[in-house]
């Protein structure tokens, strides 16, 4: 997952921008990325 890795470049073309790729994710892996990087679970939906 390019978001939970800090690796935005391997983001698909149709979602390159991060936000936008970050609001395409179910709550399930926002939860996941926000453990993995250490973010406030506030982040997820």
């Amino acid at each position: 997952m390019a978001i939970a890795a800090d690796r935005y470049d391997l983001l698909p073309p149709a979602y390159a921008d991060p936000i936008e790729a970050w609001f395409r994710l179910d709550t399930h892996w926002q939860l996941a990325a926000c453990e993995w990087r250490d973010w406030p679970r506030s982040y997820a939906r």
